[in-house]
């Protein structure tokens, strides 16, 4: 026992606030608002654990970790001071208060947690200036259904007082099982520390060939690979299953070490924030990159050369080849879902797959019940999210080694890959005898625009993608064609941190004949990779990374 005399348990009076209603991910504010307003984390905790039916929060275990930004030793000894106080019997916490929100929503379900605490704000900056999160993952591993939101908000604006146990301290350094005695308690309370990676790494093993992998990063034609964890949470879980359990060089992974202030720049990976990795992919040195946000749950995948892969694209490349991943051939494929804001590439491999697809609103809370209903296997969102039926979460490092598990087996480039596949799903949509313009992303509401070519001979059928940031504006860019009308640019449902897209892959049918493919000069690139401006045509679909084309 961690004290010979029973620890007190105190009520404080407090006061409500009217802002505590979370939203699709926590209760985000200012850091200050946190640090500085007097009993705003406390009212909010208490609001959360209120939440729960008394009868199961008695003595049940819940979960606590989060991306390590600057605030979340004392949240965390906060939370452990009120759960005691509140019955809760059993904490599992990240070794250093570090877990990411897939480990935690891997973690839940491990351990039949009523759910679990998430210390971030994603993506958002950190440090005393930046801000700072509390979600609440639920009994499933996801993230907070609406009607627990609300239970949440209604006990927030009218609390009065909450429970705290202010003089028991733990050591979050220290591995292994803590035990405190409570006053008026008849059980310990128990704290128990875990090594931050190794469940979700077990679990990642139960998924993956990591033999595939491994070979792909260290056998003869060694794929190279750089990883940037942007100082989040996702630089030990980098460095032990990346580099120690499949063998990439410690040097692979950069960005490593878990800062408060995430090193002073956003954790977001995208290209405007990732820029240390675009610099490095850029040589063509390196076959393959990927950039994590602070928590873990996003990802940005590029290929060599800075090759870059748009998430609603990396969504259908992952769902055309999940018989690559050992776990889906055991399980097989149930059904595939995006949100509204996704694009709709992922239609084309559901309906190529015959699988069914779902569209739900944005929040990931929404796949949740597709998920524990067995109706789907695989989602995503525009966001840089993907996930699939392993956890409640969208998972990072998952989307990543499934990358290379496909990449191992077609043994393709990531740029190779992704423009072979498009141009197959697009020799099918002609031979099924498609009328009208193709876009693979894009889409405004899901319905697609455009018509016949000039004069009626052509069928375009077209895509898009995404090579790095672009400061001209959408009419800059038409402007810069010597033809406008031959190849649109599209940057509908492309968020603007992205730019305009830089790479115009035009495929047209010609009275009947077979489909020809035309790829324009990027404009506003200083290279490319694998994408050599010239005209291709094709008697029979080149080999891709997609499913087989159905007639």
């Amino acid at each position: 026992m961690e004290s010979m005399s029973p620890i007190p348990v105190l009520t404080v009076p407090t006061t409500p606030f009217e802002d505590q209603r979370p939203g699709t991910n926590g209760l985000r504010r200012k850091t200050a608002v946190f640090e500085g307003k007097k009993n705003y984390l406390h009212n909010y905790i208490q609001s959360v654990l209120s939440s729960m039916d008394l009868r199961d929060r008695q003595g049940c275990t819940l979960v606590v970790g989060g991306d390590g930004r600057y605030f979340s030793r004392a949240a965390t000894e906060v939370i452990v001071q009120m759960a005691a106080a509140n019955g809760i019997g059993r904490l599992v916490i990240g070794h250093n208060g570090l877990l990411s929100t897939p480990a935690v929503s891997c973690i839940i379900r491990k351990v039949k947690a009523i759910g679990g605490i998430i210390l971030t704000a994603s993506h958002n900056p950190g440090g005393p200036a930046g801000d700072f999160g509390v979600k609440f993952n639920v009994a499933n591993g996801g993230p907070s259904p609406d009607t627990v939101m609300e239970r949440i908000s209604q006990v927030s604006r009218t609390l009065e007082e909450y429970a705290i146990c202010p003089d028991l301290h733990m050591d979050l350094s220290r591995l292994g099982r803590q035990d405190f005695d409570l006053e008026n308690k008849f059980k310990p309370f128990r704290v128990e520390i875990v090594d931050s990676v190794e469940v979700y790494l077990n679990m990642l093993r139960s998924i993956f060939d990591f033999n595939s992998i491994k070979s792909l990063l260290t056998g003869p034609e060694q794929l190279k690979i750089q990883i940037d964890a942007m100082s989040g949470v996702m630089g030990p879980y980098v460095r032990r299953i990346l580099c120690d359990e499949l063998g990439a060089p410690a040097n692979s992974a950069v960005n490593c070490v878990p800062l408060e202030d995430f090193g002073g720049r956003p954790p977001e990976p995208n290209l405007t924030y990732a820029t240390s990795l675009v610099e490095a992919m850029k040589g063509g040195e390196v076959g393959f990159g990927a950039a994590f946000d602070a928590d873990g749950d996003r990802y940005m995948i590029l290929g060599e050369s800075g090759f870059f892969v748009n998430p609603s694209d990396s969504l259908a490349i992952m769902a055309a080849n999940l018989s690559a991943v050992p776990y889906f051939r055991q399980h097989g494929l149930r059904g595939l879902a995006r949100s509204v804001a996704t694009s709709t590439a992922l239609d084309r491999v559901a309906k190529a797959l015959k699988v069914a697809l779902y569209e739900t609103p944005a929040g990931w809370r929404y796949f949740g019940n597709l998920m524990d209903s067995g109706r789907c296997s695989l989602c995503g969102e525009e966001s840089f999210g993907t996930g699939s039926d392993h956890i409640r979460e969208k998972d990072g490092l998952w989307s990543v080694l499934v990358w290379l598990s496909i990449m191992a087996d077609k043994k393709q480039s990531v740029a190779v890959g992704f423009l072979a596949m498009l141009v197959s799903v697009c020799w099918t949509v002609c031979r099924q005898g498609a009328k009208s313009r193709l876009y693979l992303r894009g889409e405004r509401g899901g319905r697609e625009r455009g018509g016949r070519g000039r004069g009626g001979r052509h069928r375009h059928l077209q895509i898009y993608t995404i090579d790095r940031p672009f400061p001209p504006s959408y009419e800059e860019s038409q402007r810069s064609h010597a033809d406008p009308d031959s190849v649109e640019m599209v940057n509908e449902g492309v968020p603007d941190s992205m730019g305009m897209a830089a790479l115009a892959v035009v495929v047209e049918e010609v009275e009947g004949g077979p489909p020809t493919l035309t790829m324009a000069p990027p404009l506003y690139t200083e290279h490319s990779s694998d994408v050599p401006d010239c005209t291709w045509a094709w008697e029979q679909p080149p080999p891709y990374m997609g499913p087989a084309p159905t007639s």
